[in-house]
C-alpha cells in the first residue's frame, strides 16, 4: 500500500508515493492520526475526509453493529484498506496512486548540512520526488551554501512536537520558544533559526536553538526541567488536529506536553474486533426480518403474517424459514422496540464463547472450524476443555484513537471511552477502515468450579485489589480477568520459547464474565495467529492443542512463573500511591508481550495468581489447595 503526500504543483494536485505498510499495521500502529517515520520523511496519516472512496468493503454484520453503537447509525459499512501486494514500476504506473493520503508532520525541519531550522513550506526547503523509488522521496535544502560539495542536502524533521491527552497534536513553537514567548528584537533584519546538538549529544534534550537575527538562544533541557519553570515555558494546547487540518472549535483546556518524534505514547488505537462465525438458522432469520421490517412491523397477528409472507414480494426471503420461528423472532424484536433501548452494549464475545464451548454443534466452514481435544494429563481439575481452532477469520475496525494515555483495554471492548477519543474525520463517518485476517488458534476453557473456588479464596486479597484498581481509579476488572489474562501471557511466552513462534505473531482474546453478574459466566482464552501471511496458516498453533504438547508447554511455563530474572523486584511490585501502574508481578522478563498481541496494553497482570512467587504464596490458581 502506498502512502501519498498531497502537494501542489502549478495548480495541479500531485500525490507522490512515499512508503508502504500492511493493512494490519494500519489498524495497530499506523492508523488515522498516527505519526509515521518513513526512510526520509515524517508524516501523519490523514483523516477519512481526505481518503478516496473505498472500492471494497469488509462484510461482518456483528462488528458493523458494534461500530454503529459507538459512532452512530450513519456508519454504513466497514471499508477494506487499499492494498497492492507489490509496487511495480513508476511514472504512469496506476498502482503508485493506490494508498492512503498523508500529511508532512512536523512542518519544522532541519538541514543536516547547515542546521537551518525552518518550515517545509517556508521557502527554504523543496520536496524532491523519486517516482521510481518512492521510499527516497524527501525534502532537500537546494540553496544550502554550507558545503558546495554536498548538493541538495537532506532535510530531517525537528525532533520535538506537542501533544495532549485530548488527542491533539501540534508543531513545537520554535520561534516563540527561542524568544521566551516574546518577539524578536530585530524583526526587520533577515535571519532564521538554527538548531545544534550540544555536549555529547547522547540525550535527546541536548539540543540548542539560536535566532540568527538577535542571537537569542534556548535549550530544550529547560522544557524537561521539573517544577513550575516547565509549566511557564509551555503554551496551552491550541486544540489542533493535524490529521484533519483543523482546530477543535471548543478549544482545549489541557497544557501541551512536549514529546519526542516517534514516541510510543503519541498514538493509541481504539479498535473493535470480532470473529466471523458460521451462520445459524436464527441468524439468517434475523437478517431476513431486518431486511423486511418495514412490512413486518405493523403486522398484528400470526394469521396476518401467514397471509403477508405469501402475498408480499418483499417478504419472499422469509418463505424458506419455519413460520413459527420467524413469528417468534418478530415478537422478540417488537417487544425490545416497545421497551426501548436496554442500554446494554453489544457483546461481541458471548456468541463466540457459545461456539467454543460446544464444538460438536458448530458446523465447520471456510471461516471457522473448531475441534475438541483432550485436556492435558494433570490439569483435569483446573482446565475444563481444550479446542483446536483449525480456521478462523478475524475482522478489526478502527473507530478512533487517543494520545498520551492509552484507554484501559477491555474498556476498549466493553465500555465507552469516547471522552478522549479523537475523531477519524471532520464529519460523522459513513465508513471506517477495517482489516480482515485469517489464521488458526487454540482455545482453553478453565474449569468453572475451580475458578469460582479460587475467586472466593482471593476475594479479600489486598494485593489483587490494588493491582486491579491502581491509584485513584475505579476497579474496572475482576480477579477472574486477572487470572485469565496472566495465564494467556504466560502461555504465549511459553509457546514463543518452546515452539519457535515469535510472541508478536500470537494474539490473545480473553473471554471473562463474573459469575456474580452473569448466569452463564465465561472463563476462557483464545490464542491465535491471524495475519495476511503464511505464519498464521500453517497449522503450527493447532498442533499445540494436542494434550502431550500442551501439557509440556504448561508445565514449563508455570515453572518459569515461579522465578523471574528480575526477582525479587518483579515479584514484590504492587501499585501504590506513588505508582499508578495496573500490574503486579509482571515485567518484560516474564509476562509482558508486544502491545499488538495484548488486549490490555500489558495491564492487569500478576504471576502470583498462577503460582507461588518470592513475595506471595497464597494466591496461585494452579497450586494444590
Amino acid at each position: 500500500m502506498n502512502r501519498t503526500v498531497p502537494t501542489q504543483t502549478n495548480g495541479v494536485a500531485s500525490r507522490p508515493g512515499v512508503g508502504g505498510a500492511r493493512p494490519s499495521q494500519m489498524m495497530f500502529a499506523y492508523g488515522v492520526g498516527a505519526q509515521v517515520d518513513l526512510p526520509s520523511l515524517s508524516v501523519v496519516i490523514a483523516g477519512l475526509d481526505a481518503w478516496d472512496k473505498p472500492r471494497e468493503s469488509v462484510v461482518e454484520p456483528r462488528l458493523l453493529a458494534a461500530v454503529q453503537e459507538r459512532l452512530g447509525a450513519q456508519v454504513e459499512y466497514l471499508a477494506a484498506l487499499p492494498w497492492i501486494p507489490e509496487v511495480r514500476g513508476g511514472g504512469s504506473d496506476p498502482s503508485r496512486f493506490v494508498g492512503v493520503p498523508v500529511l508532512p508532520f512536523p512542518r519544522w525541519m532541519r538541514c543536516t548540512a547547515c542546521n537551518l531550522l525552518s518550515t517545509c513550506d517556508g521557502g527554504h526547503f523543496k520536496l524532491h520526488e523519486d517516482r521510481y523509488r518512492p521510499q527516497r522521496t524527501r525534502y532537500v535544502h537546494a540553496t544550502c551554501l554550507k558545503n558546495p560539495k554536498i548538493k541538495n542536502p537532506t532535510v530531517v524533521p525537528a525532533r520535538f512536537v506537542l501533544a495532549c491527552a485530548n488527542g491533539h497534536l501540534d508543531d513545537f513553537p520554535w520561534n516563540e520558544f527561542v524568544h521566551k514567548f516574546g518577539t524578536c528584537k530585530k524583526r526587520d533584519v533577515d535571519g532564521a533559526l538554527e538548531m545544534y546538538d550540544v555536549g555529547s549529544g547522547m540525550r535527546s534534550t541536548d539540543v540548542s536553538i539560536r535566532c540568527t537575527r538577535c542571537d537569542a538562544a534556548a535549550s530544550m533541557s529547560t522544557i524537561y526541567a521539573r517544577g513550575d519553570h516547565r509549566q511557564r515555558m509551555l503554551p496551552r494546547c491550541r486544540g489542533r488536529h493535524v490529521h484533519l487540518r483543523s482546530f477543535d472549535p471548543k478549544g482545549c483546556t489541557l497544557p501541551a506536553a512536549p514529546m519526542l518524534l516517534g514516541a510510543s505514547n503519541m498514538w493509541f488505537p481504539e479498535t473493535r474486533s470480532a470473529l466471523a462465525l458460521p451462520s445459524r438458522l436464527d441468524d439468517e432469520i434475523e437478517r431476513a426480518i431486518e431486511d423486511g421490517w418495514g412490512h413486518l412491523a405493523a403486522i398484528p397477528q400470526r394469521v396476518v403474517y401467514d397471509y403477508a409472507v405469501t402475498n408480499t414480494p418483499q417478504l419472499a426471503a422469509l418463505r424458506d424459514f419455519p413460520a413459527d420461528a420467524v413469528w417468534a423472532a418478530i415478537e422478540r424484536r417488537r417487544s425490545t422496540s416497545d421497551d426501548g433501548a436496554t442500554g446494554t452494549p453489544i457483546d461481541l464475545k458471548r456468541p463466540e464463547w457459545e461456539r467454543f464451548i460446544d464444538p460438536a454443534e458448530t458446523e465447520p466452514s471456510e471461516q471457522f472450524d473448531i475441534r475438541s481435544r483432550p485436556v492435558p494429563t494433570g490439569y483435569e481439575q483446573t482446565i475444563a476443555a481444550v479446542t483446536a481452532v483449525a480456521r478462523l477469520r478475524s475482522v478489526v475496525a478502527l473507530i478512533g484513537f487517543s494520545r498520551i494515555d492509552a484507554p484501559d483495554s477491555g474498556v476498549a471492548e466493553d465500555a465507552d471511552t469516547s471522552q478522549n477519543r479523537a475523531r477519524l474525520s471532520v464529519r460523522e463517518p459513513h465508513w471506517v477502515p477495517a482489516a480482515e485476517m485469517r489464521g488458526e488458534g487454540l482455545f482453553i476453557r478453565l474449569a468453572e468450579p475451580a475458578v469460582e473456588a479460587w475467586t472466593a479464596r482471593v476475594s479479600r486479597s489486598e494485593r489483587i485489589a490494588r493491582v486491579l484498581a491502581g491509584r485513584g481509579r475505579t476497579q474496572l476488572r475482576s480477579a477472574r480477568f486477572l487470572l485469565l489474562h496472566s495465564l494467556s501471557h504466560l502461555i504465549i511466552n511459553g509457546v514463543a520459547l518452546d515452539c519457535g513462534y515469535s510472541a508478536a505473531s500470537i494474539r490473545e482474546r480473553i473471554y471473562s464474565s463474573d459469575e456474580a453478574l452473569d448466569a452463564d459466566p465465561m472463563a476462557g482464552i483464545l490464542l491465535y495467529t491471524a495475519a495476511p501471511d503464511a505464519e498464521g496458516t500453517l497449522g503450527g498453533l493447532v498442533s499445540l492443542a494436542e494434550p502431550e504438547r500442551l501439557g509440556r508447554i504448561l508445565d514449563q511455563a508455570l515453572e518459569r512463573a515461579r522465578i523471574c530474572a528480575s526477582d525479587p523486584m518483579c515479584a514484590e511490585h504492587v501499585p501504590n500511591e506513588h505508582d499508578p501502574s495496573l500490574h503486579g508481578a509482571a515485567c518484560h522478563a516474564c509476562l509482558f508481550l508486544p502491545e499488538t498481541s495484548c488486549e490490555c496494553g500489558n495491564r492487569y497482570l500478576d504471576r502470583s495468581v498462577l503460582r507461588i512467587t518470592l513475595a506471595e504464596g497464597e494466591l496461585g490458581y494452579f497450586e494444590a489447595p
